[in-house]
C-alpha cells in the first residue's frame, strides 16, 4: 500500500482512541510521516490545538488544510476566526468562499449551518438586516433537511436580537414565539422577549418573562458549550440586574 493510502487509513484508528491521549496522537504524527499533506490529519490536528487554546498553531495547521483541501478546512477555519480569533471580515471571507464552492453551501456534522454561522458573523459586524437574511436561510435550510434541529431555536433568537437592534420590536416578539413553539424551556427566549416588552413600555409585562428566564437559568436551562462562549451569553447575574432594576 502506498504511504497516502496508508495515511488515510491509519487515520480511521484516532476515531477509537481518546482524543489528546498519547496513542492518538502517535497515531495522527505517524499519519503526517506517511503523508505530510493529509488535510484531514492537519485539520483534526489544529481541533485539538483549538480545543486546549492554542489558537496560533490551529490556525496555521488549518491553512495549510485549506490549501489542500478547502472543502472542509474552510469551513472550520472560518469558525475559528469567528468564535475564537473574532476575524469577522476573514471569518466572513471563509464562508462565502465555501457557499462558492459547494454552490449553496456545505453541511457538516461537526458545524453549525453555514448560513448560520454567517448570520452571526454579520451579527458582530452590526449588519443586522443582512445577518436576518443569512438567519432566514439557515431557517430554510434546518426545515428543508430536517439536521441541525437543535440550533433553530438559538436562530431564531439571534434573528429576534437583530430586529431588536433594528428597532423592529413587534417583529421581535414574532419571532421569540416561534422560538417558544420549538422549545418552549428556552430561557434566552423569555430573557429576550422581556427585553422587546420594555422597549414597548410594557415594564410589568416584561418582568413576568424575567422571573421566567430566571427560573429556568436557575435550573441549568442556560446554552453552555465548554469549547466556546457563544455569542449572547445569557447569565444568570444578567437577569438578576435586569429584576432588581424594574
Amino acid at each position: 500500500m502506498d504511504p497516502i493510502a496508508q495515511s488515510k487509513n491509519r487515520l480511521q484508528k484516532t476515531n477509537f482512541l481518546d482524543q489528546g491521549s498519547e496513542d492518538w496522537f502517535k497515531v495522527l504524527e505517524h499519519c503526517l510521516e506517511l503523508n505530510p499533506n493529509n488535510a484531514a490529519a492537519l485539520r483534526i490536528k489544529s481541533i485539538w490545538f483549538t480545543k486546549t487554546g492554542d489558537y496560533v498553531n490551529a490556525y496555521s495547521l488549518l491553512n495549510r488544510a485549506v490549501e489542500l483541501d478547502p472543502f472542509e478546512a474552510l469551513v472550520y477555519r472560518g469558525w475559528l476566526k469567528l468564535y475564537k480569533l473574532h476575524d469577522y471580515f476573514g471569518a466572513l471571507n471563509d464562508f462565502e468562499k465555501i457557499i462558492s464552492i459547494t454552490k449553496s453551501g456545505t453541511r457538516l456534522k461537526f458545524f453549525e449551518d453555514i448560513y448560520y454561522l454567517m448570520g452571526l458573523t454579520r451579527m458582530q459586524l452590526a449588519q443586522y438586516k443582512e445577518a436576518i437574511t443569512a438567519f432566514d436561510m439557515s431557517i430554510q435550510r434546518i426545515y428543508k433537511y430536517q439536521t441541525q434541529l437543535e440550533d433553530l431555536v438559538y436562530i431564531l433568537v439571534d434573528k429576534a436580537i437583530c430586529q431588536l437592534e433594528l428597532g423592529a420590536y413587534e417583529d421581535s416578539l414574532g419571532t421569540l414565539e416561534q422560538a417558544l413553539e420549538v422549545n418552549g424551556n428556552t430561557p434566552e427566549c423569555y430573557y429576550q422577549k422581556a427585553n422587546a416588552l420594555i422597549h414597548l413600555g410594557k415594564k410589568s409585562e416584561a418582568k413576568k418573562f424575567y422571573i421566567k428566564a430566571l427560573k429556568l437559568a436557575s435550573q441549568g436551562k442556560i446554552r453552555f458549550n465548554p469549547y466556546k462562549d457563544f455569542f449572547n451569553q445569557l447569565y444568570i447575574e444578567e437577569i438578576s440586574e435586569k429584576l432588581d432594576a424594574k
